[in-house]
């Protein structure tokens, strides 16, 4: 059970974390919105620079966050699978 609940942590992370630098991108105008439409943003308050580097730290957490999990999700299961060759090889059943 362990493997899939670490790949769906992992695919919700990875899809967050895209999601949110590229909306920081978008908000700064260095990528330009896929509909072509340019976003406006009414008043830009003093605040906005650290909105930007928020969302961008958040994207940045959550890729980190993903790649974390799809590594214990393919570990769990490469680590599973070898120890179920090696007590296959040996002979031993595991009668814990």
């Amino acid at each position: 059970m362990k493997p899939p609940k670490d790949f769906l942590f992992g695919a919700f992370y990875l899809i967050s974390g895209i999601y949110s630098l590229g909306f920081s991108a978008v908000m700064t105008g260095v990528a330009q919105p896929l509909s072509g439409r340019t976003a406006y943003i009414p008043v830009p308050d003093g605040l906005f620079p650290f909105e930007v580097v928020a969302f961008a730290v958040f994207g940045a957490v959550f890729l980190v966050a993903s790649f974390y999990h799809f590594r214990l999700g393919l570990r769990s299961v490469s680590g599973r699978d070898a120890d179920v060759s090696v007590s296959a090889l040996l002979g031993k059943q595991d009668l814990s």
